[in-house]
């Protein structure tokens, strides 16, 4: 399936989504954590978001939007960390459950506003995407070496919202 086709039934998708469930806005959620969570990356900065930050920055979004207008759409490397960890304060909710990265990525790209943990798969899908983003501003790890090298200012778009 080449890149058009599947932007296309990504759309159709998140589209259909906003329609079944009567939501003026999805969500599109990614939650890395995976290899950033071996001791050896940790030790150099690399951070993964803890439930406190979806907690905020769901309620953001709920506070901007309210939350009977508002899909979440979760993409992850680790859904039960998700299911088990992600306060949606009331808000509809799903997870994506297929193995195809490539098809999350398009999927994210089409949610009209963006939640992104860590990682350059949720902050392209952000760049890419349209609407708000709200990211996780505690990586890498404030004070360690990563940290040293990345200019946040650089990195991340005036107009995104960093929470922790």
């Amino acid at each position: 399936m080449d890149s058009t086709t599947l932007k296309a039934k990504a759309d159709l998708i998140v589209s259909g989504l906003r329609d079944l469930y009567k939501k003026h806005y999805v969500v599109g959620i990614h939650v890395r954590r995976g290899d950033f969570l071996k001791p050896s990356l940790a030790k150099f900065g690399y951070a993964v978001a803890t439930s406190d930050f979806f907690t905020h920055a769901t309620k953001w979004f709920i506070n901007k939007y309210g939350a009977d207008n508002l899909l979440f759409l979760v993409t992850s490397d680790d859904i039960p960390w998700c299911k088990n960890n992600i306060n949606f304060q009331g808000a509809e909710h799903l997870f994506s459950l297929t193995s195809e990265p490539k098809e999350d990525f398009a999927r994210l790209i089409s949610c009209d506003h963006h939640i992104v943990s860590v990682g350059s798969f949720g902050w392209w899908s952000a760049w890419l995407g349209n609407g708000d983003v709200v990211y996780y501003k505690d990586f890498p790890t404030p004070n360690s070496n990563h940290a040293k090298n990345h200019d946040h200012f650089d990195y991340y778009p005036q107009n995104w919202v960093g929470m922790t």
